[in-house]
């Protein structure tokens, strides 16, 4: 739905998913993907927190993408916090490091 232009129903769809299983983190992710391609950061941000809350913060995948969103809104003490997360969970790629360390914020 999102490619062909229809991301309401794209999102509802998400959504429905959501409600019927609270702890998959990838339904999360790709909700927050969505809303930041339709310029919709912090409904981006909260769907995320969202899921963060549903899966305990244990998806290194969902605190990876919430560091790339604080980032992206520039909250880099929250950006800072969901990065050492979701590296400490063994995300494997660096780009959200690399971005930290950019903006003056190396993850230690």
């Amino acid at each position: 739905h999102e490619a062909r232009g229809d991301v309401d129903t794209a999102l509802d769809f998400l959504k429905r998913a959501i409600e019927a299983q609270p702890s998959v983190a990838s339904l999360y992710a790709q909700a927050a993907i969505i809303y930041r391609d339709a310029a919709r950061l912090k409904d981006g941000l909260k769907i995320l927190e969202q899921g963060d809350a549903a899966t305990n913060g244990t998806s290194a995948e969902l605190n990876y993408l919430l560091g790339l969103f604080y980032i992206e809104v520039d909250d880099l003490d929250s950006a800072v916090v969901h990065a050492e997360r979701a590296y400490k969970l063994g995300y494997p790629l660096p780009g959200l490091a690399a971005k930290l360390r950019r903006r003056g914020r190396p993850l230690e």
